[in-house]
């Protein structure tokens, strides 16, 4: 009797020890996420500022071979599920084949291609790409099996075809429902007001894109990065949106 009594004491201490912890508070605030067969990553809410933002610090292989470097990179996602942005370690940049790192401007590519949920990406899987595809982005056959002319210029980045691809359906994936489910479960339950609207529901005119445009200031970087997608998107020509981008700096400092 007395052995069983101590075999309980001791469980519910245990369980008193984990329940305060770190790691279970962690968890209510974070979640796995599967991007293939073998990889996960972790996905947790940054919901304190005036902008709540999803987020993922991945270490993840650029393709499924295991000869390609890994990607280090935290990408955020806005709290609709649409991709916002992302950021690399300036120890650790981007390479392209033969290890070349990117160069300052395909940041901003990426960026822009992440951005672009339609983007033809979309349309093959990683293991339908040979090396020489991968090298030089030529075409490649889509799920479909037809033969398609894989990218635009505007949409490639020669060297980094796996990267990209990889990058994209991480970031335009499934992620995108499960997010905005979660975002909806957290404001219904806390009966709060959602903190913001999803632009890319909004069709803007002339007054509401001037509007949205005066918002755009390094002095609020994530809703200046927010409308600067909504309007690459929508081929919408804004001259403080072009140059906000192209002063954005992917790259930790």
């Amino acid at each position: 009797m007395k052995k069983n009594t101590l075999i309980l004491l001791t469980v519910i201490f245990l369980f008193s020890i984990l329940l305060s912890s770190k790691y279970i508070k962690f968890e209510k605030n974070s979640f796995e996420y599967a991007i293939n067969d073998s990889t996960k990553i972790t996905i947790k809410e940054d919901f304190k500022g005036k902008f709540p933002v999803y987020y993922s610090e991945m270490i993840i292989p650029a393709c499924n071979t295991g000869e390609c470097r890994l990607i280090n990179i935290t990408m955020f996602w806005d709290i609709y599920g649409n991709y916002l942005k992302y950021s690399v370690p300036k120890d650790a940049p981007l390479t392209k084949y033969n290890h070349k790192e990117f160069k300052k401007n395909e940041y901003l590519r990426l960026h822009k291609i992440l951005n672009n949920p339609k983007s033809k990406y979309s349309k093959f899987t990683i293991d339908k790409l040979t090396e020489k595809q991968a090298k030089n982005k030529y075409k490649v056959d889509a799920t479909s099996g037809s033969t398609i002319k894989l990218l635009y210029d505007a949409e490639r980045i020669k060297g980094a075809v796996k990267t990209t691809h990889t990058l994209w359906h991480i970031a335009n994936g499934k992620i995108k429902n499960i997010l905005f489910k979660k975002t909806k479960n957290k404001y219904s339950n806390s009966k709060s007001k959602l903190p913001y609207d999803n632009i890319f529901t909004k069709t803007l005119n002339k007054n509401l894109i001037e509007q949205e445009e005066s918002k755009i200031s390094n002095n609020n970087k994530d809703v200046s990065i927010l409308i600067s997608n909504y309007f690459l998107r929508n081929n919408i020509k804004s001259k403080k949106s072009k140059k906000f981008l192209k002063q954005y700096n992917f790259i930790e400092n």
